[in-house]
């Protein structure tokens, strides 16, 4: 996919989010919403958005452990210039309240976009706005939304799906990623990997649509199996061979190659390559280094080879991703 260069909004004008709470609130996907968008960011030059809370008729709202939350304004003076976030959500079996079911599609129709985590895309699927369509969510409610909702595509095996007004993403810590996801797509990649560093989280994990992605490592990934990948991430400049791998872990070339695969989805090769590209990523994101020392430092015998590898992954050179992607002068500038 080749790469896309979005033009940067006017930061002298942040965009409102506003996070929709209710009778008992989920406060861990909350909390994820009020710390990225709600936060002061001093390493930012400017603030880019404005965080806001919403409830029905603005009443205040009890949350989890008997807290109670007291909104900033009525989910009716929501506009449709603002993104609106369910952060999970009451009750996956119960009906939802006519008066939001109406609120959501009418906002969706004015154009403005509607975001959830984890269970917080049951309230979206009840409006029917997403019939023909997918959304990710916990993976635990996956059964109820396939017999609730058969005419829309249920992912519980993505991060998030991009529907481009409608995003949904899985369970709580999803939360974090799809945040990050959006500010991506509201303002570029730099000022997410800044957002990101001081979560202390990646910048980017596997969502639906989302470029220079390497796949994480699968939950199924087989105990046995695991040292060897920390192995490969903390020696990525090594020349690895399948034999002295499978020798590491006492097993037979053709059983650690089985297993490697139903591990990570992919060959012992195509996964070193993948790491060695996510460790360039972050190389040229963070330093000034030449591009040919990240190529010897993430395992490359020549800078030639690591430029074909790249370009054939990501369809633009490591210079053309640093020029874009680049946070280097920020951290100088902290």
């Amino acid at each position: 996919m080749p790469l896309i260069v979005n033009k940067m909004p006017n930061l002298n004008h942040p965009k409102r989010i506003v996070a929709l709470v209710y009778e008992h609130l989920c406060l861990f996907e909350f909390s994820c919403v009020a710390e990225i968008f709600g936060l002061e960011r001093p390493e930012l030059p400017h603030k880019i958005y404005d965080f806001q809370t919403a409830s029905l008729n603005n009443n205040p709202v009890k949350t989890q452990f008997g807290g109670v939350l007291q909104p900033t304004m009525a989910i009716e003076d929501v506009t449709g210039s603002d993104t609106l976030l369910i952060p999970g959500w009451q009750d996956v079996i119960q009906d939802v309240e006519p008066q939001l079911l109406a609120f959501l599609t009418a906002f969706n129709a004015k154009g403005g976009r509607i975001v959830s985590i984890c269970s917080g895309a049951y309230p979206i699927a009840c409006t029917g706005l997403l019939n023909g369509r997918a959304l990710a969510t916990h993976w635990r409610y996956a059964e109820i939304f396939r017999e609730r909702f058969p005419a829309i595509e249920i992912c519980a095996d993505k991060l998030y799906v991009d529907c481009g007004d409608i995003i949904t993403s899985a369970g709580s810590a999803a939360g974090l990623d799809v945040c990050l996801h959006i500010i991506r797509k509201d303002y570029g990649s730099k000022i997410a990997n800044v957002v990101a560093r001081r979560l202390v989280i990646p910048p980017v994990r596997e969502g639906n649509q989302a470029q220079f992605i390497a796949d994480p490592v699968p939950v199924r990934c087989d105990s046995s199996i695991a040292p060897v990948l920390d192995h490969i991430r903390e020696n990525v400049a090594l020349l690895h061979s399948i034999k002295s791998l499978s020798q590491s872990v006492n097993m037979s070339e053709r059983t650690f190659i089985r297993k490697f695969k139903a591990a990570t989805g992919k060959t012992p090769k195509a996964w070193i390559i993948n790491e060695r590209m996510l460790r360039a990523m972050q190389l040229l994101e963070t330093t000034r280094l030449r591009v040919d020392v990240i190529a010897d430092k993430v395992g490359f015998e020549s800078s030639t080879a690591f430029r074909v590898q790249f370009k054939d992954k990501f369809k633009t050179t490591p210079s053309a991703f640093r020029d874009k992607f680049s946070i280097a002068p920020i951290l100088e500038n902290a």
